[in-house]
């Protein structure tokens, strides 16, 4: 199977990713994802009255269709929290008004699917639209199944694929109560040399248009979910599929890498097994979240497009020349996944 990688949105911690990389800031304790210009995209009234993780979800969907915004056979987004402000904002009006005077608005826009219905509206597109919410997994989720009906079409179908979660207070707090996250420490910028028990939190929306493949854009080839399998299996299956896909070598591998001194170890069976290959990583960049993956899927295109890895996000070079990106993802190494990209 294949796919070209035709046109990519990115609000992030590091903003749009169009500017040098620089790493990023955390101003709550995580790190928060910078704002557009969104008068760009919306009227002063609309962006109020839109929550933070729609207009990211929009600003980033916007800018990976470009100027061709009609021109689609369906919407597919992953989300691994979906709108929890909202969430937390219908909650906590519950609790305030003792159930009593509710707003419907944070109802409406609390569900998962809000984000993928929300572009559809604004572009009015009236075409499959899918959400996936599958844990870490949601975002390859979604990209499966986009590759999976361009490969079985005759027709050129042309898919917006994305990627939205965002981090609000009281999921912070709650997730450091039980020992997910810490806030940010300066220390944690060079999370491949200081380990903690704790990772640090980000938030981002990543969204992608792919469609036939062709000889001048990135392609994808396949995405691979594994759970609860051990590394050494997962890297076998890895290679089998390798060698299906033509391919003896990798030239670059790009881990998910977040600074986790007992999950980062599983990481090191992945660098030992590649040893010819460039090594780069990522949550540095964009922090830890459920659909983190994309902005990986994010960095490894723009490694092809510019046929070189960023020294920001360099741990090993060997390789003049990057062709094949492997992304290699984990969450506390039950769940991980593995996409193949190249140019």
């Amino acid at each position: 199977m294949k796919a070209a990688i035709t046109g990519k949105g990115l609000v992030s911690p590091i903003g749009d990713g169009k500017e040098e990389l620089l790493l990023p800031i955390a101003d709550d304790g995580w790190f928060s994802a910078q704002k557009p210009n969104f008068s760009k995209y919306f009227e002063a009234k609309k962006a109020r009255r839109t929550s933070k993780i729609l207009k990211m979800g929009l600003v980033a969907a916007y800018d990976a269709l470009g100027d061709d915004r009609t021109n689609l056979q369906g919407i597919i987004v992953g989300t691994g929290l979906g709108c929890v402000g909202d969430s937390g904002k219908f909650l906590t009006s519950l609790i305030t008004y003792n159930e009593t005077l509710l707003s419907p608005t944070s109802f409406i826009q609390s569900t998962h699917n809000t984000i993928a219905g929300s572009i559809a509206l604004n572009l009015k597109i009236h075409q499959y639209n899918l959400t996936y919410s599958e844990r870490i997994f949601s975002f390859e989720w979604s990209l499966l199944d986009a590759l999976m009906q361009i490969n079985e079409s005759e027709d050129n179908l042309r898919f917006l694929v994305g990627s939205a979660d965002e981090m609000t207070k009281n999921t912070f707090e709650i997730a450091k109560e039980i020992s997910v996250y810490h806030e940010f420490e300066e220390s944690s910028r060079d999370i491949v040399n200081k380990k903690s028990p704790r990772v640090t939190a980000g938030e981002m929306s990543c969204f992608f248009t792919l469609e036939q493949a062709n000889n001048k854009d990135a392609s994808l080839h396949f995405v691979k979910m594994y759970f609860q399998e051990k590394v050494a299996d997962v890297l076998k299956n890895i290679f089998e599929e390798l060698k299906n896909n033509g391919l003896e070598s990798i030239d670059c591998i790009l881990l998910g890498i977040n600074g986790h001194q007992a999950y980062d170890k599983a990481y090191d069976e992945v660098i030992d097994a590649f040893k010819e290959s460039d090594i780069a990583y990522f949550k540095h960049l964009c922090g830890e979240s459920l659909t983190a993956s994309s902005f990986g899927f994010w960095l490894a295109n723009e490694i092809l497009l510019k046929n070189e890895v960023p020294k920001i996000a360099s741990i090993r070079k060997n390789k003049k020349s990057i062709r094949t990106v492997l992304i290699i993802n984990h969450l506390k190494t039950d769940y991980l996944s593995a996409m193949l990209l190249s140019i």
